[in-house]
């Protein structure tokens, strides 16, 4: 007798109790083979259940005024306690920063796809929905749900950068750590993409600048400044560790395009002893950060 109808014969009471009784592998086997029916069956009937199932229209003007609401209140109120935040730094990288996380982009998409719905659905529907527009429906109120979900945890990120240094901290030392790893990476990279990765890896030492400078200012925590600087140095010295594989995009990171198209050495040199803030901008924003802290 094959495996699988001697496992069907156990299941359904065909084979006498001593009889050969199959791996424990196969008895989970058979009873899959058992429910795939029954859960084929309950899902049909819910399918069936939503096609059929008449909401209450007036439901789809109550989830848009709430996703106004949304934008018009929820989103202006976080943006404004970010500007707040940013000002208590001195820094515009923490509003960059905030703008960079995944809840502020995907509730700001959500909220405009069901409004968008919301607003089509009622445009176009007046009374018995097609099947189309029931779907539609059934759509509007599940981005309605995903939405509060990703809502709280947009306050909570909000939350996290209003209260806690160290997340602030930590979330802009995995920019600085992300940017040093672009830069060092073996491919070839074009200078357009150099630059963003410049760009980041400058903005994220500034941010780190930024809140060590505050902490100094209210002399607490040193620990954490310490830490800071420990962070800054380390990524520091993996940057010039291009050195040994591409001395000349280490150049490229370190001077300004300006300065690099120099061929007059004498030139160059006292471009570079004269604005080094502009010409060495990388380079000036690590120094910099232990300069600023006293």
């Amino acid at each position: 007798m094959g495996r699988l109808t001697q496992l069907m014969s156990v299941f359904l009471g065909v084979l006498p109790p001593d009889a050969e009784l199959p791996t424990v592998q196969h008895l989970i086997i058979g009873k899959i083979f058992i429910l795939v029916p029954e859960i084929l069956s309950l899902i049909s009937k819910v399918v069936i259940w939503l096609i059929s199932f008449q909401p209450n229209l007036d439901f789809i003007s109550d989830v848009i005024a709430y996703q106004a609401a949304v934008i018009a209140i929820a989103i202006p109120l976080s943006l404004e306690i970010i500007s707040r935040i940013s000002e208590r730094y001195h820094s515009g990288v923490i509003t960059k920063e905030f703008n960079k996380q995944w809840q502020f982009r995907v509730l700001l998409i959500l909220v405009f796809i069901d409004a968008c719905l919301g607003i089509t659905f009622n445009f176009f529907v007046d009374q018995d929905p097609s099947l189309f527009w029931r779907l539609t429906a059934w759509c509007i109120y599940a981005l309605f749900l995903v939405t509060n979900f990703v809502l709280v945890a947009y306050f909570d990120a909000l939350r996290k950068y209003a209260t806690k240094t160290d997340f602030l901290l930590n979330q802009l030392s995995s920019d600085l750590a992300k940017s040093v790893n672009d830069l060092s990476v073996g491919r070839t990279l074009k200078d357009y993409h150099l630059t963003i990765y410049k760009n980041k890896f400058i903005d994220a030492l500034e941010g780190i600048g930024d809140v060590l400078v505050f902490e100094a200012k209210q002399k607490r925590n040193e620990q954490r400044i310490i830490d800071g600087f420990r962070y800054i140095q380390t990524y520091g010295q993996k940057l010039f560790s291009i050195q040994k594989a591409d001395p000349n995009r280490l150049r490229k990171i370190l001077y300004s395009d300006d300065l690099l198209q120099t061929t007059d050495k004498v030139e160059a040199s006292l471009q570079l002893r004269f604005f080094p803030k502009k010409h060495s901008i990388a380079l000036t924003a690590i120094t910099n950060q232990f300069l600023r802290v006293r």
